[in-house]
């Protein structure tokens, strides 16, 4: 710490006449810790296994920035903050309720107050009214109380046996083999916004992430990490910048009887005051008779993946599954990977709409893990959420486990461990079909014609763009500090395509320095909207397009499983004799690529033999590199065949 000091004091030193900023602040921190125990000493608790917990608390602190160039400067910063949170897990145990034995729940809980004062330095990178800085520091806690219980969630009015009441094994304490200091990491972003003309104060809007290093006690493993949104009051001194006095030329001394010369006045006057090179910056793009957007109906139907994927030796949901409801809608634009992490919330809101049906949860493990118990102990986990987050009732859920799955995924070498993450899953089964049938989403949606446009900017002389920043209706598409040497292609989305027809307009513009002068230009490119409202009411030709993805096939197999062919015959009875159809097969990474060329095209073909009728068929095989196929998920959301129909309407 004395180091650092020392560092930060040179650092301030040698920047004595610059900007510096001093500021206070209050910040409410969302304390999430990270843990892996069933008891720790000194506390009684049934707990199968404490996986992590959450809290939240308020802080202050008072920091310091101090410029080391025009963009990046140094800070420090003393807080003081509250980390008080509880860990919380759910078990479903077997009650005796009467004379009637029943599935309840039980919730056990750690609640731990605690505080921590920190000071921390950091190396910061500011542009224009953005700051993001990064640093470390150490923090002092000081530990409260250690609250320890078990309770009855569910079912009413059960109680334990050894208690005679819904609690049990309540006790408060004090931390065990407590850590009272640890260094920590921290990332923050902030957003300037001036109060006043003066430029000297401003708001500053915050959120920052910071990793506290060690465990909270030598116990256990007990880690916590706090993300956290604040607002600081900052002062900037020095703000204006040192103006120079104009330097005054020597007045000539008088000649007496000198001849009289005829001079060039333009010489005289370059001589006096050197003539400066004004820059400037031009837009232009490569559709000069302007973009068309067009409005289509689209259908999309979304592969359902019944499985929930877990990591090696776990058995706490990722945090990547959305286990909380939400109100975002899915789009045809959601990918289906984006679509699988939702699943929890779909196969909630079925079992809501359909109160007699039901489903199995069926744990399973992979090849490379020993614990018998963690099968349903995953099986256990989906359950809760599904209970507890989505209010499923618990009528609805049946909960079992096996070792392998009845479908594992299957590799040699290198890739044995990825099929090892497929086969740590818990399966989601069924006897009513429609819960587990694919997802149907609806929408109109806006592509443009060309598809991208190359915008270049062209400057005066042979000085380039420098730190340049391109938007489109006043929204950024891209920026950089190098120089801008190609033209920028941009491809809207079909929102950002829906928001340019909304407006009417297309307005690019780009801002940048050419040798430290301040440039910018605006390019408005002509629009041809076409609205389906406009096309149904012309009565203009039009079509609908359909956009299937079957259910995923079982690894390494091309034959049609009976909900494939029940999709198909529904996707047959729907289109028309004169709509378009494209079927293409795909794979995952697993295998070699000409064996996943081979097997996609046997997808592809079995799939257009039980449609009937025209259709190109094709199969794509694996991937390209810039898919992902990090996740379990990624690799089996390729194992499906794609359908796209092109269906001519008539208004």
């Amino acid at each position: 710490m004395r180091s650092f000091a020392f560092i930060l004091a040179a650092v301030m030193c040698a920047t004595a006449t610059a900007q510096v900023r001093v500021d206070v602040g209050a910040s409410v921190g969302f304390p999430a810790a990270t843990t892996s125990f069933q008891d720790l000493q000194g506390f009684a608790t049934c707990c199968p296994s404490f996986d992590g917990g959450s809290g939240i608390g308020p802080g202050i602190g008072i920091g310091l920035d101090i410029p080391v160039t025009p963009s990046l400067f140094g800070s420090i910063r003393l807080g003081l903050a509250d980390r008080s949170h509880a860990l919380q897990t759910q078990e479903l145990v077997d009650l005796i309720v009467g004379n009637t034995m029943v599935t309840g729940t039980v919730e056990h809980t750690m609640d731990l107050t605690l505080r921590d004062v920190s000071l921390e330095g950091h190396l910061g990178y500011r542009r224009d009214r953005l700051s993001l800085r990064a640093g470390v520091g150490y923090g002092v806690r000081t530990f409260g109380t250690l609250r320890a219980a078990e309770e009855i969630s569910d079912p009413a009015g059960a109680v334990f046996v050894d208690s005679r009441s819904a609690q049990r094994n309540i006790q408060d304490g004090v931390m065990p083999d407590a850590i009272a200091g640890s260094w920590q990491a921290s990332l923050t972003a902030g957003l300037d916004i001036p109060i006043g003309t003066s430029g000297r104060w401003n708001i500053v809007p915050e959120v920052s992430l910071t990793t506290i290093t060690s465990s909270l006690t030598s116990a256990t493993s007990w880690h916590i990490i706090v993300p956290a949104i604040g607002v600081r009051l900052a002062y900037v001194y020095d703000t204006a910048p040192e103006v120079l006095p104009p330097v005054e030329p020597e007045p000539a001394p008088p000649v007496e009887s000198a001849p009289i010369v005829q001079r060039d006045t333009a010489v005289v006057e370059q001589a006096v005051a050197p003539a400066v090179v004004q820059h400037d910056v031009r837009l232009s793009a490569d559709a000069p008779l302007g973009v068309r957007f067009e409005e289509i109906e689209e259908e999309r139907l979304l592969p359902l993946l019944p499985y929930v994927f877990f990591e090696r030796n776990e058995a706490s949901i990722p945090e990547r599954y959305r286990r909380r409801p939400d109100s975002e809608r899915v789009s045809v634009s959601t990918s289906g990977v984006a679509f699988h992490h939702r699943l929890l919330s779909v196969i909630a809101e079925r079992l809501r709409l359909s109160p007699l049906a039901g489903i199995t949860l069926v744990g399973t493990t992979s090849s490379d893990e020993n614990d018998s118990s963690l099968a349903l102990r995953r099986a256990r986990n989906v359950a809760s959420v599904l209970i507890d987050s989505f209010r499923v009732r618990p009528t609805q859920i049946r909960v079992r486990s096996r070792g392998l799955p009845a479908e594992a995924s299957v590799a040699a070498g290198e890739e044995a461990p990825l099929a090892d993450e497929e086969n740590r899953r818990v399966e989601i089964e069924s006897v009513d079909k429609a819960l587990l049938d694919p997802y149907r989403a609806t929408d109109t949606v806006t592509s443009m014609t060309p598809s991208a446009v190359a915008i270049t900017a062209t400057t005066t002389g042979d000085a380039k763009l420098q730190q340049w920043r391109m938007r489109v209706n006043g929204v950024t598409i891209k920026d950089d500090e190098q120089a801008l040497l190609t033209p920028v292609i941009y491809s809207p989305t079909s929102d950002e395509a829906r928001l340019i027809v909304e407006r009417g307009a297309m307005q690019v513009t780009v801002a940048g320095s050419v040798q430290m002068q301040r440039v910018e230009d605006t390019l408005n490119l002509p629009i041809q909207a076409v609205r389906l409202a406009d096309k149904r009411r012309e009565r203009r030709n039009d079509s609908i397009v359909e956009r299937y993805e079957l259910i995923v096939f079982p690894y390494n197999r091309a034959d049609l499983t009976e909900a494939h062919r029940r999709i198909v015959n529904g996707i047959r009875q729907h289109i028309s004799a004169e709509a378009r159809i494209d079927i293409e097969g795909c794979s995952d990474v697993i295998g070699p690529a000409a064996d996943n060329k081979r097997l996609s095209a046997e997808r592809a073909r079995a799939v257009a033999s039980a449609l009937g009728g025209a259709a190109s068929v094709k199969g794509r095989g694996e991937p390209d590199q810039t898919t992902s196929q990090r996740l379990p998920e990624e690799r089996m959301l390729q194992r499906v065949v794609k359908i796209t129909v092109v269906i001519p309407t008539q208004k």
